[in-house]
C-alpha cells in the first residue's frame, strides 16, 4: 500500500464526510428524497471514506491476495482470540463498573447512558447495512486510517509507546462514551499486532471478529423485540451487580491484556 501522510488522511476523512453531508442534505431537501437514518448515512460516509482512501493507497487485487496469504502463513489463531477476548472483557467490565459508580452519583446520568438508541437499527434493512458496516467497512477504515495511517507514521518519529497510545486515544475517542477505555486498550494491542506481524490484515481479522460478537447481539436484541427498551430506574442491587461484575470482568481483562503486552514487550521498546 502507498504511504498515506497523516493531513493526507485527514483530508480524505473530513472532506469525504463534508461531501457525503451536503448530499444527503441536499437529497432530503429534494422532491422525492426522504431523510436517511443515522446507519444509512453511516453505511454512506464509512464506504466512500474507505474508496477514496484505498484509492488514494493504491490497493489492488494483487496486494490483498499477497497480504492474505502472508496472513495465513504468520497469524496465530490463540492470540487474536486473547485480544478480542480483552477488548469485549474491558469493554463490558469497564462499561458496568462506570454505569454503576456513576449510577451512586448521578443516577439520571446513568439512565442517559444506559437508554442512548442512537444508531440502533429500527427496520432489518438498518439491520443489514449495521452489521455491514460493523463487520466489513468499520474494521478495514479504522485500521488502515489509526495503525497504517497514524500509528505507522508517528512511529517513523517517535517510540512505539507513544505512537500507540497516541494513536489509540484518538482511535478511543471516537467509540461510544462507555466503549472508550476498552477501546483504547483494544487499539494498543492492534498496535502490536501490526508491529509484531507488518500486516494489517492481522489487526483487520481482530477487529472484525470483535465486532461480529458485537453485531450477533445487537442482531438477537433486535429480534427479540429488547434493543431499544428504555431503563426507567436502577435498584441498590442493579448498582451492587454493576460494580461487581464490572470490576471482576474488568479484572480479567487486564490479567490478559497484561500477559499479551509482558509476552510482546520486545515490540514496546523497538521504533
Amino acid at each position: 500500500m502507498k504511504e498515506i501522510k497523516i493531513w493526507k488522511m485527514a483530508l480524505i476523512w473530513f472532506g469525504t464526510t463534508f461531501l457525503v453531508s451536503l448530499g444527503e442534505i441536499l437529497y432530503s431537501l429534494s422532491s422525492f428524497g426522504m431523510a436517511l437514518s443515522s446507519i444509512q448515512f453511516a453505511f454512506i460516509m464509512f464506504l466512500s471514506i474507505l474508496v477514496m482512501t484505498l484509492i488514494s493507497g493504491k490497493v489492488n487485487s494483487n496486494l490483498v491476495k499477497e497480504r492474505f496469504y502472508n496472513f495465513k502463513k504468520v497469524s496465530n489463531t490463540k492470540e487474536i482470540l486473547k485480544v478480542v477476548c480483552t477488548q469485549i472483557f474491558l469493554s463490558f467490565g469497564l462499561a458496568n463498573l462506570s454505569i454503576g459508580i456513576l449510577a451512586i452519583s448521578n443516577q439520571n446520568k446513568a439512565l442517559e447512558l444506559l437508554n442512548d438508541s442512537w444508531g440502533n437499527p429500527t427496520t432489518f434493512m438498518d439491520l443489514i447495512l449495521l452489521l455491514i458496516v460493523l463487520i466489513i467497512l468499520t474494521p478495514i477504515l479504522e485500521e488502515i486510517v489509526f495503525r497504517r495511517v497514524l500509528f505507522k507514521r508517528l512511529n517513523m518519529r517517535f517510540s512505539f509507546i507513544f505512537s500507540s497510545i497516541v494513536s489509540s486515544l484518538i482511535f478511543g475517542i471516537g467509540h461510544e462514551t462507555l466503549g472508550i477505555l476498552g477501546a483504547i486498550a483494544f487499539g494498543i494491542a492492534c498496535c502490536v499486532l501490526y508491529k509484531k506481524y507488518n500486516n494489517l490484515v492481522v489487526p483487520i481479522s481482530v477487529h472484525s471478529l470483535n465486532n461480529l460478537f458485537a453485531g450477533i447481539f445487537t442482531a438477537i436484541s433486535y429480534f427479540t423485540g429488547t434493543l431499544n427498551i428504555k431503563v426507567t430506574n436502577i435498584t441498590n442491587f442493579e448498582i451492587a451487580f454493576y460494580l461487581i461484575s464490572g470490576g471482576l470482568v474488568t479484572l480479567i481483562g487486564l490479567v490478559i491484556f497484561i500477559k499479551f503486552i509482558i509476552k510482546n514487550k520486545r515490540y514496546l521498546v523497538s521504533k
